[in-house]
């Protein structure tokens, strides 16, 4: 039966069994086990080996009892009560550091309500949320560009139909001067107000601004876009609204560009060309004005008809804004926002365990004052 000398979970230890007269010896090494020789005894003394083992077994002999050693002297300092380190008080002052900064994080995502406080918490979420928190902001201001337009556009409506209200009545004045009952001072007195008529018009045309930005005077009737200030009316331009996030011209902005509505643009009144509107004071004049009053009114209706085009487009813009933004929205909030029911539940915890560790902390360093009883 085999007799063990030395642990025998150790990497190194001697076996011995009993056959006979004689004693086998047996070295394991790691997961070998050698018989080293048949011999009638092994003393091992103090890492000392008799002489029938080879010098290289010797060796090998002196490291395995030099490891034994450590491990009994590493397992009889586990034992020993020390006064100048408390070892055992510094292991739990170290688990205590952990389970505060635990306990710290959660509270400090409970009360702001985010997941990602800094860098820190998540790097790589942290540059996403911030990329996905600009898009947004844009979107929202770009949302109320185009409201902005909008209301641009509700304007120069507005102004457009009191100018189509005043060329209904340029035309009525204009028919009315067309047949032969009347006579030439009559057709005069109609002629005048025809002409206060076309003054107004001109007046609608050059007063319409919206937050100084002239809109019916023809600074918005180029079809090219220059960017200078559409306030003065040597720049003329088509504006342009930018709504997206970049400056993709396909995706980010487009253009509003607005007839020119004065009277002369529209061929009535004193400043129209001679075949145009131009007075009723003449039944032949009032003849060719009612056809310049045709035109004319075409010529406005095609301008609110692209004004009111260009408004539902904004709005299906804000509608689609307002969807990606809102998308947008919840996607950065699954990302930044804390999870209140989960984190509370790591907060009971980290709780407990400081808890716990505050209360150990106290029993560890009170051990060493046991030392007194055996110095007493």
């Amino acid at each position: 039966m085999a007799n063990k000398i030395y642990d025998q979970n150790a990497t190194v230890g001697f076996y011995t069994r009993s056959e006979s007269s004689c004693r086998k010896y047996y070295f394991r090494y790691g997961c070998n086990v050698v018989c080293v020789r048949e011999i009638p005894f092994f003393p091992l003394i103090g890492g000392k080996v008799s002489s029938p083992f080879s010098a290289k077994t010797m060796d090998i002999c002196r490291e395995a009892d030099r490891i034994v050693r450590h491990r009994a002297d590493v397992h009889s300092r586990r034992n020993v009560m020390y006064i100048n380190n408390n070892a055992n008080a510094m292991g739990v002052a170290n688990t205590l550091t952990s389970h505060y900064g635990n306990l710290a994080t959660s509270t400090q995502r409970l009360s702001s309500g985010l997941r990602i406080n800094s860098a820190a918490d998540d790097a790589a979420g942290l540059a996403i949320r911030e990329l996905m928190r600009s898009d947004i902001t844009a979107m929202q201001q770009g949302i109320r560009n185009a409201n902005d337009a909008i209301s641009l556009i509700q304007t120069a409506d507005g102004a457009l139909g009191v100018i189509d209200e005043k060329l209904i009545r340029m035309k009525e004045l204009a028919e009315q001067a067309a047949t032969g009952t009347y006579t030439s001072t009559q057709r005069l007195m109609i002629d005048s107000e025809y002409q206060q008529m076309a003054s107004e018009i001109t007046r609608i045309a050059n007063a319409t601004d919206f937050n100084g930005i002239h809109l019916l005077n023809g600074n918005l009737s180029s079809t090219t876009h220059k960017g200078s200030d559409l306030s003065n009316a040597s720049s003329p331009g088509k504006m342009k609204i930018h709504f997206g996030t970049a400056n993709d011209s396909a995706e980010d902005y487009y253009y509003i560009q607005i007839g020119t509505s004065t009277a002369s643009a529209l061929g009535v009144g004193n400043t129209a060309g001679v075949d145009g509107g131009k007075s009723v004071s003449t039944q032949d004049g009032a003849q060719k004005a009612i056809v310049a009053l045709n035109k004319a009114i075409t010529s406005k209706d095609k301008i609110r008809a692209n004004l009111g085009a260009m408004q539902n487009r904004l709005e299906n813009t804000i509608s689609t804004l307002q969807t990606q933004s809102e998308n947008l929205q919840a996607a950065e909030s699954r990302i930044s926002d804390v999870d209140v029911a989960s984190e509370m539940t790591r907060f009971v915890r980290n709780q407990i365990l400081t808890q716990s560790a505050v209360a150990m902390l106290s029993q560890a360093n009170s051990m060493p004052q046991m030392a007194m009883q055996l110095i007493g």
